[in-house]
């Protein structure tokens, strides 16, 4: 069969926009078939093609290329196919071609304000998948399953191919594009073609982060021909999910360069490569660790693009837990009542963890509100966001202590490591004079005896005992405020001169109304607060289709809307199909998996009151489905698909299997609206019989 969802499209118009001729020149007709023979005569295609009786690739009615070139051989140029025709022959078919536009399928090729009879300035076609794929009963079976094999089309893959685990498809087992090709032999999808055939390079141009930097879909696809050149746009749902893998790999380079400035930053403040260092690697293995537990602890099973933006709340607030330590740490070896080195670790630690813990734990709690969300992909992200922020702050409290520890035992000393300064300048050392017990640790140290193999005194923990007055007179002493003042940076001292003047009036404890400033701003912010919560009580859901690319890019909001509107007709899978089932109590989903719906649907429990041989409930289902043929809705503009006044396509009808089975009771000498109870059974396997013969599906 034919696949209703998954198709490759062409649009081909004239480069140069306003040109009002036909797009039906021999040169153009040429370049469109050796278009659309790149994927046809792919060495995947057959695999993927839709079949006809024989198991054959079978006609593709909505490509506009077989009109011209009506046999198989005729569009493959590898046998001599594609050929010039002559000027009669297009204009003939042509002309063919642009009849019959408002009651055939010819509609689909023809701009919308084409007369009968006359001719169009583009046209585009539409190469559609077979389904269902082999080793599946139809389109929507494992439909995850079938997506991930029908890619492989697009994107080409390595001999031998390989398949995702548990993939039901049986389709390379007999014969695979592999056969009789060497290991390692790369088969080129059906993309990477169509962007070597229009010279579309992106950057890099080539490898696993191809287009990273650039996407070629940046490049516009035209041919030139003599007549004119012509422009081939295309798009499948399969190139789109390609081109979202190159907008992930190109954000990864910006992930790497916030990772990059953020480690900078902390070499900057800490004045430490090394503790920058450890800390980074802190903060990085926050992921994977998270990733663990929510893999194997929470048991879900899903990950997407969307949880590598974790990496930007971990690198925020890690940072910002790292900070906040350090300057604790540095704080404590300028505090008289602090003495010993575990001193500073429960002064800096007790600090930490309260004011990161307040931090950590609203951003986890506003990852839980909107873990509530039945959006899976949504709620997948929040647990694992949640979880990656509370074990970046257990890290915080549990490794950065040490790390900080063995920094000031080993290398503070030595006036930070990698400084970019010399050995005793005071702004790379986190304590000028060490305390006692520092020391003491320090020369009982082989490692610090290799780094410096300068002498250092000892003070043993008896001899500190014995001397309190000596102790005290190795620690700092308490700075005064000009002294402070003095080594404040420019930041500072526009926050103590300029900033905190302008808020306080000059007058810290005046009442607040001689506080115009900081009125003005609370104001301000209680203003905006107000505006901001009327415009969030008047949301509502989007009423088009997001776009994901910019108007640069190939598949940008006029390509999308070109696709769809602006043509003589569409083809049959444009058009939405809903179905009314009745007599289903519920499904049963033992083993259906939230993070996989394409797997493991479950079974219908049927409705045991439900019997259609019972001649009222026929007569229910009869009014429903007059209900569905005469639902109306508001006509809208040319595209809308409300036509005449009916939700139901225009010239066509409800299917209704009731009515088709009275129908078929009635043409074999039956009488009545409805079928007797008694005759049911007997007439319901009678026509099922018949649709079988007639090429349709029994139940």
């Amino acid at each position: 069969g034919y696949s209703t969802s998954l198709s490759i499209q062409f649009i081909f118009e004239h480069e140069e926009e306003g040109v009002e001729t036909t797009i039906f020149t021999p040169q153009k007709v040429k370049a469109m078939c050796e278009t659309e023979s790149i994927v046809t005569t792919n060495e995947l295609w057959k695999w993927f093609c839709p079949l006809d009786g024989a198991g054959k690739c079978g006609p593709q009615v909505l490509s506009a290329v077989s009109r011209f070139y009506p046999s198989e051989a005729d569009r493959d140029p590898s046998r001599g196919g594609c050929q010039l025709l002559t000027e009669s022959a297009v204009a003939s078919r042509a002309s063919s071609l642009m009849s019959k536009l408002l009651t055939s399928v010819n509609g689909f090729f023809a701009n919308e304000d084409t007369e009968e009879g006359g001719f169009t300035n583009a046209t585009r076609s539409m190469l559609q998948l077979g389904q269902p794929l082999e080793g599946f009963s139809g389109e929507n079976e494992d439909s995850d399953d079938q997506r991930l094999i029908y890619r492989l089309m697009a994107k080409g893959g390595t001999c031998p191919l390989k398949l995702h685990d548990g993939s039901r498809y049986t389709g390379f087992e007999v014969t695979s594009p592999c056969d009789g090709k060497p290991d390692g032999f790369k088969i080129v999808g059906v993309e990477q073609l169509l962007f070597d055939h229009f010279k579309m390079k992106g950057l890099p141009e080539s490898g696993n982060f191809q287009g990273a930097l650039r996407s070629p879909y940046f490049t516009m696809p035209v041919v030139e021909v003599p007549d004119g050149n012509l422009k081939a746009r295309f798009y499948s749902g399969l190139f789109q999910l390609l081109e979202f893998d190159r907008i992930v790999n190109g954000d990864l380079n910006y992930a790497i360069l916030s990772v990059a400035t953020v480690y900078c930053y902390m070499w900057f403040h800490t004045k430490s490569s090394a503790i920058a260092s450890a800390a980074m690697f802190q903060i990085v293995v926050s992921l994977p660790v998270g990733y663990f537990f929510y893999f194997n602890a929470f048991n879900y099973h899903y990950y997407s693009q969307m949880h590598i933006l974790t990496i930007f709340l971990a690198l925020g607030i890690g940072a910002d837990s790292v900070f906040v330590y350090v300057d604790a740490w540095k704080e404590s070896g300028s505090l008289d009542s602090i003495e010993t080195n575990a001193g500073r670790v429960h002064f800096s630690l007790a600090r930490t963890a309260q004011s990161c813990f307040n931090t950590t734990f609203t951003t986890v709690m506003s990852f839980v509100a909107a873990g509530l969300t039945p959006v899976m992909p949504i709620h997948a992200f929040a647990v694992f966001a949640g979880i990656v922020m509370t074990v970046n702050y257990l890290l915080v409290i549990s490794f950065l202590p040490v790390i900080v520890y063995i920094y000031h035992i080993h290398l503070s000393n030595y006036g930070g490591c990698c400084c970019c300064s010399s050995r005793d300048a005071a702004r790379c050392k986190w304590q000028s004079k060490p305390s006692a017990d520092t020391d003491e640790a320090r020369a009982n140290d082989r490692i610090y005896g290799l780094l410096h193999k300068a002498t250092v005194s000892t003070v043993t923990p008896l001899e500190m005992e014995a001397a309190p007055a000596a102790r005290l007179t190795s620690t700092h002493e308490r700075e005064s405020l000009e002294s402070l003042l003095s080594k404040m940076g420019a930041v500072e001292r526009f926050l103590y001169y300029k900033y905190s003047p302008l808020l306080t009036g000059g007058k810290p404890n005046a009442p607040f109304y001689k506080k115009p400033v900081a009125c003005l701003i609370i104001g301000s912010f209680l203003g905006y607060f107000c505006y901001m919560l009327n415009s969030a009580s008047q949301l509502t859901p989007p009423k088009t289709e997001e776009l994901w690319f910019p108007d640069t890019h190939m598949h940008n909001a006029d390509f999308f809307s070109r696709l769809a509107n602006g043509w003589k007709g569409t083809a049959d899978n444009s058009y939405m199909k809903a179905a009314l089932v009745v007599g289903v109590e519920k499904m049963e989903r033992p083993d259906y998996n939230w993070f996989f719906p394409g797997r493991e649907r479950g079974e219908v429990k049927w409705d045991a009151d439900f019997d259609l041989s019972k001649p009222d409930q026929q007569r229910f289902f009869l009014q429903a489905c007059d209900a569905v043929q005469s639902a109306q809705c508001d006509d809208g503009p040319s595209n809308s698909p409300c036509r005449g006044g009916k939700l139901v396509r225009a010239g066509r009808e409800a299917t209704c299997v009731v009515r088709d089975l009275i129908g078929y009771y009635q043409m074999g000498g039956g009488t009545g609206d409805v079928i007797p109870e008694g005759e049911f059974m007997g007439v319901f396997e009678g026509f099922m019989g018949f649709v079988a013969t007639q090429g349709g599906q029994g139940v």
